[in-house]
């Protein structure tokens, strides 16, 4: 229900404080994966009724999207949309919305289901006949495609604290999907890219100013750290290289404006949301080693602390090596 105008509340003197809307409040919800959070927030603010009421159309009405002019992948897409309904809205479990929608997509293609992978793969296949790129699978425990228009190759040399190397990337345009988190947020907020298997760094070009931290580091070391791992370490888990990734992020950025936003996405309500799960140990770690305790309810100053906060993420990048060494030796 929508409440309107501004969020009131009252400070200890009885006084009136005027609650503004906050852009990246909003997304902190989305990225702990509570829309219904995120949704009543909204109905705060007089300024985000139109963002409001297209959560209610969508989400609550179920009236999907139409993201292409190609009949062919938006029935696919409005297929995901249902499933993105169900997970994120309607409280189906994730589990069982991802067999309703692997049946969905079995009865669309016409297929039997023998794997659930292979239904994903036909996919691809159906996608690509149309002339687009699409990668399938799971995001943060969530499925969803990714399906663009056009890619181009640059190459990137990328500093480590173990050395530099090399790598080749490429540059993604003109997206129809992106995954469940780009969906739940309208574009707001979203996966900005990947390692690939091969070695290879996909990004997505309209979420980066290649001259910047969030390129240079928040993609570019944080996904070839992703590389390397998967090479290293045979058993690594997805929360283990998120973990890794952005502790590489904490070593090089010079502020605290990167560990005040893992604070905020920290949260371990779902074990598979490994952005979310990884950003909580890096808490509970830090709080350990920094404040001497085992998790920071109430978000400290940070300011003077970035120093200690560097030297501590390099600490647990190497005792996180040590732990993943002993168990590839079992």
């Amino acid at each position: 229900m929508y409440n309107g105008n501004v969020c009131e509340k009252r400070n200890n003197f009885g006084g009136l404080i005027v609650e503004k809307y906050d852009e990246y409040k909003f997304k902190t919800y989305l990225w702990r994966v509570d829309l219904h959070g995120a949704v009543d927030y909204l109905s705060k603010f007089e300024e985000t009724k139109k963002l409001y009421d297209k959560y209610i159309d969508l989400f609550e009405k179920g009236n999907l999207l139409t993201r292409t002019d190609n009949p062919v992948i938006d029935k696919i897409d409005k297929i995901y949309q249902v499933y993105y309904r169900k997970v994120f809205w309607q409280g189906v479990d994730n589990n069982q919305a991802k067999k309703e929608l692997y049946i969905d997509l079995g009865k669309h293609f016409n297929m039997p289901i023998k794997k659930e992978e292979d239904i994903e793969d036909e996919v691809v296949k159906v996608v690509e006949k149309e002339n687009y790129n699409c990668l399938c699978g799971d995001t943060q425990g969530f499925l969803g495609p990714y399906i663009w228009e056009s890619s181009t190759e640059e190459k990137y040399r990328v500093e480590l604290p173990n050395g530099v190397e090399d790598y080749k990337l490429v540059m993604m345009d003109n997206f129809i999907s992106r995954s469940w988190l780009d969906f739940i947020s309208f574009g707001k907020t979203g996966a900005g890219g990947w390692a690939r298997k091969d070695g290879i760094l996909s990004c997505v070009r309209k979420c980066y100013d290649t001259k910047t931290n969030g390129f240079i580091i928040s993609f570019l070391k944080h996904e070839a750290q992703h590389t390397q791992d998967i090479k290293k370490y045979v058993n690594i888990t997805p929360t283990e290289l998120e973990y890794r990734a952005k502790l590489i992020e904490l070593i090089y950025w010079p502020d605290v404006t990167k560990i005040k936003y893992f604070y905020d996405e920290a949260s371990n309500k779902n074990l598979d949301n490994t952005h979310s799960m990884a950003s909580y140990l890096i808490i509970e770690n830090i709080s350990k080693e920094l404040f001497n305790s085992d998790y920071l309810i109430e978000e400290p100053d940070w300011n003077d602390k970035i120093d200690e906060i560097q030297s501590v993420a390099s600490l647990l990048l190497k005792r996180s090596d040590e732990e993943l060494e002993s168990k590839n030796k079992k």
